[in-house]
């Protein structure tokens, strides 16, 4: 990382920390790889970003121009609590017993389905965000 990714990458995280910015994770991918939303903080919209060869894509302006949002900084501290979160564990998760979870699947189906047609269609995420925010997110 050059020292001005550094200097980005730094300002994003601060910036995502003081927007209390967000993440909402839905799987769409065909290979299982998740895709994220991120709620713009200015007109309240939904990014979706995306995490290909180690690198967070966002659409945000920003990000379009090469640099590191806050968008991205928000999604790469969600996946690195995930992965300490799952390292802390002290437990075989094979012998871990799950709840029902039919509803939050139905859920994270129909997020998904709005996602692939936000994106097949480019219309902005009108549609996603409406869902989102009745579901309270």
């Amino acid at each position: 990382m050059t020292q001005t990714q550094a200097r980005q990458l730094t300002r994003a995280e601060a910036i995502a920390e003081r927007d209390a910015l967000t993440v909402v994770t839905g799987s769409l991918r065909g290979d299982g790889s998740p895709v994220y939303g991120v709620r713009s903080r200015t007109d309240g919209h939904y990014y979706l970003l995306t995490v290909e060869g180690g690198r967070i894509h966002c659409q945000c302006a920003a990000s379009q121009h090469g640099h590191i949002c806050a968008h991205a900084a928000a999604v790469r501290a969600h996946i690195k609590l995930e992965r300490q979160e799952l390292a802390a564990r002290d437990f075989d998760p094979a012998w871990v017993i799950e709840p029902d979870r039919t509803a939050e699947k139905a859920q994270r189906a129909e997020l998904d389905r709005l996602a692939a047609h936000a994106l097949s269609v480019d219309e902005g995420y009108s549609e996603w965000a409406a869902w989102l925010e009745t579901r309270g997110y």
